[in-house]
């Protein structure tokens, strides 16, 4: 009789996982992944980025999701509002960031009612060029479609999750996280333990997570993010 081949184990296939997710979304960083829905990335953003004041650009309903978890976690938050189908423009975003100081702006790349795709590597550029403002992309309806250059563009939290692109099962989603991000919540003590992305950093480097996706999902995951042919 022929053996059966077992299951691969949740550290193979964390492991297996570990390139292409990294090259999906063009960073050095570790993906981090949960069970979670994506709008508990959004409150690991905002827990674990955000001291007092967050900057939400709302051009539809993800935008304004953003702001809601915000102000849900007890921040304040300031929305800069832009036309259905439009998006906000970095001369925009100067201006707002004059205001009241903000921690971090919010945004979503693509607002998927309207198709309104931000500019975000420009955008990214004004944010970085403010004082210690960090910048947070939804991109559930963006990775995997439009380019996401988390390194380049010197973002510092990017998530996805189900629908979208990657047409990922329900409770998976999937982020990086800037080390500029990781030490900002080194310095906060109320960022709770499911979203604690250090937590979640350390068990991704040690492929053992305490909050596990299923190992379905994580398969379906490897057979919708393979590492393009030539890339090493």
């Amino acid at each position: 009789m022929t053996a059966r081949s077992s299951a691969p184990s949740e550290a193979d296939l964390l492991a297996r996982l570990e390139r292409p997710l990294r090259h999906l979304f063009r960073t050095t960083r570790p993906v981090l992944l949960t069970d979670a829905a994506a709008s508990g990335m959004m409150e690991a953003a905002v827990r674990n980025g955000v001291h007092e004041r967050m900057l939400a650009v709302v051009g539809g309903a993800e935008g304004e999701a953003f702001a809601r978890v915000a102000e849900a976690c007890g921040k304040e938050v300031v929305r800069a509002f832009v036309r259905p189908g439009e998006t906000l423009q970095p001369h925009h975003l100067s201006r707002f960031l004059e205001g009241p100081g903000v921690d971090a702006v919010a945004l979503a790349h693509v607002e998927p009612a309207s198709g309104a795709v931000a500019p975000l590597a420009e955008l990214a550029r004004v944010a970085r060029a403010a004082d210690d403002v960090l910048i947070f992309v939804d991109a559930r309806f963006s990775l995997g479609a439009e380019p996401v250059e988390f390194d380049i563009w010197q973002l510092d939290f990017v998530f996805a999750g189900g629908g979208g692109p990657l047409g990922l099962p329900p409770g998976l989603s999937l982020a990086a996280a800037s080390k500029r991000l990781m030490g900002r919540a080194a310095a906060l003590e109320d960022r709770g333990w499911y979203f604690d992305l250090a937590r979640l950093e350390r068990e991704t480097r040690a492929r053992a997570l305490t909050i596990r996706p299923a190992i379905p999902h994580l398969l379906e995951l490897e057979r919708r993010v393979p590492l393009p042919a030539g890339v090493v």
